[in-house]
């Protein structure tokens, strides 16, 4: 059996509908089950409640960035040309598509030839900056959008603002901070830990049709 926590999150929604065309028994542990997708609930057996409550996969995904966390920035690009993060404007970091990552995932959960504890790293295709982002994203919808740095003291406050839970907004300034710092730096790109969407690609297919409608 597998058993799939967050299933409704940015990699689970991708990664349900590849394991559900497998043999595989599925299990899925979701806080709401009305948010899973019909054909779910009937292929899947569902526990509502936490993942703390649930078996653990012995294999861990080591992510960059997600591409799609530009998703929560489509009003600002749409009304104002702008998206925002806490890294500088030209470092270079790994990012990749969470389709991608959820690919590598179901690949992993359906192979049962391996054992034991690991990561396995998903890259994206190539490192990009702030302002690499910027330039492609300009590219794709043909009007000027440009990245703004957030102090951190400000991303603090506007998530507390949120009425986000103070510790929970200091450990995301803290991975923000520890990106900044080179977090995603520490494995090379490979074929092997590469995975093939572009950031042009995902920006024609899935930020595009956000931004313009």
């Amino acid at each position: 059996m597998i058993v799939i926590t967050a299933p409704t999150g940015n990699i689970g929604r991708h990664l349900l509908p590849l394991l559900a065309e497998s043999v595989e028994e599925l299990r899925v542990v979701v806080r709401d089950p009305a948010r899973l997708p019909e054909g779910v609930r009937e292929r899947a057996e569902v526990i509502t409640g936490s993942h703390g409550d649930a078996d653990v996969v012995d294999q861990a995904l080591a992510c960059p960035s997600f591409f799609d966390n530009l998703l929560e920035e489509v009003d600002s690009i749409r009304d104002k040309g702008v998206f925002s993060d806490a890294a500088e404007a030209d470092r270079k970091a790994p990012r990749a598509a969470v389709a991608d990552i959820a690919a590598v995932a179901a690949r992993l959960l359906l192979d049962r030839s391996w054992t034991g504890v690991d990561s396995v790293p998903v890259l994206g295709p190539e490192d990009l900056s702030p302002n690499d982002v910027a330039r492609i994203i300009t590219e794709q919808l043909g009007r000027p959008v440009r990245y703004e740095n957030e102090p951190y003291d400000d991303m603090r406050a506007t998530l507390i603002g949120y009425g986000l839970n103070a510790d929970f907004v200091q450990g995301i300034v803290d991975m923000k901070r520890a990106k900044d710092n080179g977090l995603d730096a520490g494995v090379t790109r490979t074929p092997g830990t590469a995975s093939p969407t572009t950031f042009e690609q995902w920006c024609a297919q899935t930020l595009k049709p956000a931004v313009v409608g």
